[in-house]
């Protein structure tokens, strides 16, 4: 890809340019890429966590110098100079591209539908892990030994994730490299704990009594934890399939219900 489609800096006008060159930058320059779309701030979690901290810092700024966040600067009337300079500054800075694109249009009315949505419909009860887990107890000691293991794991897939963001890694390379971090964590945590359901609890108790991500509990015990709920429900499965009589609509398309037992239809 050529340079100055996605670099202001390569589109510099130099005291040696001629009248050409000169008009060429200035048209680059209006529909330079040189910005990530804001929709894409989903895909990259680098992205979004440079994204929200301008925001944040942003309207910080807007509310110490004019009393008021940036949204409310940019809906007010009869902005003075000084407001409309610095919004055109924080335009210019912002890490992402802001422009009404079909997909970041999408993407905003996506977000207004569902802000708020959380908090607007709590769940009607906390979700009980417990159901995730067996009663085969565990040491105090094996606790730990996996508590040290997760952080050094978070802190590789971070650097992972940075890593394949930058260089810009291809995507079945990355899915491929990722496994293999992963099945280096499985094998380190078996060796600590090699009984499945011991392990599985363990990293069950890590992962869910606080609101951080779980997806440790599943990248590391994913197998074991449907397991435990096969057995909990008589290793019965549920699930819908296509039926022209069915009652259940989805999609223009109509399924039914069926249930298996290790794979005998009942």
């Amino acid at each position: 890809m050529p340079k100055e489609w996605y670099s202001r800096d390569a589109n510099r006008i130099a005291d040696t340019d001629t009248s050409e060159i000169i008009q060429r930058k200035e048209m680059n320059n209006t529909i330079v890429a040189d910005k990530k779309p804001y929709f894409m701030r989903y895909i990259y979690p680098d992205l979004m966590k440079k994204y929200n901290t301008y925001i944040k810092n942003a309207d910080k700024k807007s509310v110490r110098q004019f009393g008021m966040s940036v949204k409310e600067l940019q809906h007010k009337k009869n902005k003075t100079p000084e407001e409309q300079e610095f919004l055109r500054y924080y335009d210019m800075k912002l890490p992402v591209g802001n422009h009404p694109c079909v997909q970041n249009r999408i993407c905003k009315r996506i977000e207004q539908e569902f802000d708020g949505y959380i908090q607007d419909h709590p769940p009607a009860k906390e979700f009980d892990y417990t159901i995730l887990k067996t009663d085969v107890p565990y040491s105090r000691t094996q606790y730990q030994a996996i508590a040290d293991l997760k952080i050094q794991y978070q802190k590789k897939v971070q650097e992972f994730m940075t890593d394949a963001y930058y260089r810009r890694i291809d995507q079945d390379d990355a899915v491929v490299a990722r496994a293999m971090l992963l099945r280096s964590f499985r094998q380190r945590c078996s060796e600590i704990c090699s009984n499945e359901e011991q392990l599985c609890n363990i990293v069950l108790d890590l992962c869910y009594r606080n609101n951080h991500s779980k997806q440790f509990a599943w990248d590391i015990c994913g197998t074991q934890i449907i397991e435990n709920l096969l057995n909990r429900h008589d290793r019965r499965i549920s699930f819908p399939v296509l039926d022209e009589d069915g009652e259940i609509e989805f999609g223009g398309k109509k399924f039914t219900m069926t249930t298996m037992i290790e794979g005998v239809d009942l």
